[in-house]
């Protein structure tokens, strides 16, 4: 699971923010190009992802543009850059969750290693949102003169009739503003009529079987296993619920729900957890733009909770990050020492060492020099040699 991670970009100084990073990492025009591309291959086959450009969304949860295309294009965005290279730990708010440094980096190595599956489940997973929209608007706004009031009984869907006056609305906003970014339009337009979308029930809509067909399509495009389908519908069905689960505390217990869940439908309940893990930062860290109190913000409150409510339900999984980390660190740390030409048999072939107790006593002397630590072994005339590869080493290792 570690093998495509970035050693260089780990653990570094300098993290961004979240806003900056998706900047910088998810707004470049390559990314952007792959993103679309994903996009218009996927509605192509299935019309309802072409529904996505006209499905509206609002500001509390869906600051990042007045359709559901926008969500989805930002998740796709996330993906190609991750899968691009870019980290996780470049972002500041996981940066400073030292202690989960571990299971960040394995969202990473998910999220490549389960490319096909992620990509389908930001395409699929709010497959329901169009046939599950309502609009609910304040008394005495301007939402609710032009006809946006709560129907009688929550879960009555908007008619498309609705839906196009809604976006008849932004649009007027967009040619009366030209000079504003989607996020902008969306954020005024809100403020101004105080409009609110609201999607009940759409997780469990859009696993059902009333969307086979279109997940059928998808899966094809990207070759999913018929487990891989399975569990995309089990993501879709619980994305939602481990949204709400851990918005506001990283419980056990609901973590250990979770896993009987999965492993009753089947599953390997880590596997499945780690891909659900992955889809709820892509939908609601990367996905969701927030705006709270005039500032825009990405949240990742429920990704960390769910991590710290799976360290403590199962703590085993974490120690074996650890193993696997350090092995990685010895591992690394063996290739540069080989560079600067200190690894074993370079050491002993210069000073001519055959097998014996010395072999230790001047690898540890050795490691004692790359360590800064104080070492009485004498080199011999070999000195400014080892001293000069320790350098080296010390330079590869910074």
């Amino acid at each position: 699971m570690w093998d495509h991670v970035d050693k260089n970009s780990v653990g570094k100084k300098g993290s961004i923010f979240a806003l900056d990073w998706i900047g910088k990492r998810m707004n470049t025009p390559h990314i952007q190009k792959q993103a679309e591309e994903a996009f218009a291959e996927a509605e192509k086959i299935e019309p309802k992802i072409h529904a996505y450009r006209t499905t509206p969304q609002t500001l509390k949860w869906h600051a990042e543009g007045p359709v559901l295309a926008d969500h989805i294009h930002r998740i796709l965005r996330a993906i190609f850059a991750v899968q691009g290279g870019a980290s996780l730990l470049e972002i500041e708010e996981f940066a400073r969750e030292k202690d989960l440094r571990d299971e960040i980096i394995e969202i990473e190595e998910t999220l490549r290693a389960g490319s096909g599956t992620v990509i389908a489940f930001a395409l699929l997973h709010d497959i329901a949102k169009r046939e599950t929209l309502s609009f609910n608007a304040l008394e005495s706004s301007k939402g609710a003169s032009l006809g946006f009031t709560q129907r009688e009984g929550k879960n009555e869907p908007a008619s498309e009739e609705d839906m196009m006056h809604y976006l008849k609305q932004i649009r007027l906003l967009q040619a009366a503003h030209p000079e504003l970014s989607g996020q902008e339009v969306t954020k005024k337009y809100y403020i101004d009529a105080e409009i609110t979308v609201h999607n009940y029930h759409h997780d469990r809509i859009g696993a059902s079987e009333a969307h086979l067909e279109a997940r059928n399509k998808i899966s094809d495009l990207y070759r999913l296993t018929p487990r891989e389908q399975d569990l995309l519908v089990f993501i879709i069905r619980n994305h939602i619920r481990v949204l709400m689960d851990f918005k506001k505390e990283a419980s056990a217990t609901k973590y250990n729900v979770l896993v009987e869940r999965a492993t009753k439908e089947g599953f390997d309940a880590d596997d499945a957890l780690d891909l659900l893990i992955v889809c709820l930062l892509l939908d609601s860290g990367f996905g969701s733009l927030q705006y709270t109190d005039g500032t825009y913000r990405c949240d990742f409150t429920a990704v960390i909770n769910m991590l710290r409510a799976e360290r403590a339900a199962r703590p085993g999984r974490h120690k074996k990050r650890e193993a696997a980390a350090e092995l990685v660190k010895k591992q690394a740390r063996k290739k540069v020492l080989k560079k600067a030409g200190l690894g074993s048999e370079e050491i002993y072939k210069l000073l001519g060492i055959k097998f014996g107790r010395e072999r230790g006593e001047v690898k540890v002397a050795v490691m004692d020099l790359v360590a800064s630590r104080s070492s009485d072994y004498n080199f011999g005339e070999h000195t400014e040699e080892i001293h000069r590869r320790v350098k080296r080493a010390k330079a590869l290792l910074t």
